[in-house]
């Protein structure tokens, strides 16, 4: 491919790259723009589900301490999602800590 240039000015060469269409003009540009948009989304709503989580613990146990909550913020999503549903039977921090013993 570079030999294909090997006879083109420095002009040359850049006047064929003007003349590219802008990514976002292309079928893969649009598809590469889209899946990140996508993972955008997934990743926003991941976080909310985070934070709700935290928020509802924050009320059942009555305050987590650092070391809780950071436990809690280390779980992987796959977890988190776990945990939320989990939450909706603890009546105290000690059964945070034990679903974290068992799950984590």
């Amino acid at each position: 491919m570079m030999q294909r240039f090997r006879t083109k000015s420095a002009e040359e060469i850049k006047a064929m790259i003007g003349e590219l269409l802008p990514v976002e003009e292309t079928r893969a540009g649009r598809e590469l723009i889209e899946r990140g948009i996508e993972r955008g989304i997934e990743r926003g709503i991941e976080r909310g589900i985070e934070q709700v989580t935290l928020v509802q613990l924050e009320r059942v146990c009555g305050g987590l301490d650092a070391g809780l909550r950071a436990r809690v913020e280390a779980l992987p999503f796959a977890k988190s999602e776990e945990l939320a549903l989990a939450l909706l039977d603890f009546r105290s921090v000690a059964d945070l800590q034990d679903w974290l013993a068992d799950h984590a």
